[in-house]
């Protein structure tokens, strides 16, 4: 099926994973665009939905909002997906759990990725454009 016929319903990584499953059989190069916050063992399907095409992983992060500062004190959070929020009282032990759950989060995405054979194009802050042609061009990335 065209691209330009699927009309994505739901939200999500399964109605994500629904989508993938109407794309055509004839392998493409499928940008799948995300902070992939998402535990990996849920972003396995999707990956698998699309291993007939070349899959171009492009991880959005934002460095200062994944992890917050390093302070002591409360701290607001918001989810910027299901729109909810809360507040977490910060101390130097949590911070650190919270930054050890993200590296090991990126060091389960690295590897995820490299078993599915995806270029993961990294873009942290501010979109740059040349790194991101220079990546594609190189066909190689780093997460």
């Amino acid at each position: 099926m065209a691209l330009a016929a699927i009309a994505p319903t739901g939200s999500g990584l399964a109605a994500l994973r629904e989508c993938c499953s109407q794309l055509s059989t004839t392998p493409g190069l499928v940008f799948l665009i995300s902070d992939f916050a998402a535990a990996v063992d849920e972003i396995r399907p999707v990956l698998d939905a699309l291993v007939m095409h070349d899959v171009r992983a492009v991880v959005v992060g934002d460095p200062e909002a994944e992890v917050p500062a390093a302070r002591f004190g409360l701290a607001h959070l918001d989810d910027l997906e299901d729109r909810r929020g809360g507040v977490a009282f910060l101390r130097p032990s949590l911070l650190r759990r919270w930054r050890e759950r993200r590296r090991e989060h990126g060091r389960a995405l690295a590897g995820l990725f490299a078993e599915a054979g995806c270029l993961v194009i990294p873009v942290t802050g501010q979109i740059d454009l040349e790194q991101i042609t220079e990546t594609l061009i190189a066909g190689q990335a780093t997460l």
